[in-house]
């Protein structure tokens, strides 16, 4: 029970993260998801509750720690260009 009650902490507070991420950022649940995992249902299954990958989590933290706010990204972009 107290595992399940973590589970559901750890969630909300992504979830609240990603939402204000893309508030900032002006990016949608589509974009996010197809930028990240070449799926623009993700988000949307996420947030419904759909299971997902600690490795998943991974990517999602690692993006949201590392986003560049003034320079839009975009998928293939390559940093060293």
């Amino acid at each position: 029970m107290k595992k399940n009650l973590e589970q559901n902490k750890f969630r909300t507070a992504l979830v609240k993260e990603i939402d204000i991420f893309l508030e900032r950022t002006g990016m949608s649940k589509s974009s996010f998801g197809l930028f990240l995992f070449n799926d623009g249902k993700f988000l949307p299954q996420f947030w419904r509750g759909a299971d997902i990958k600690i490795s998943s989590i991974g990517k999602i933290r690692e993006f949201l720690d590392n986003y560049n706010y003034e320079q839009p990204q975009r998928r293939g972009d390559d940093a060293s260009a």
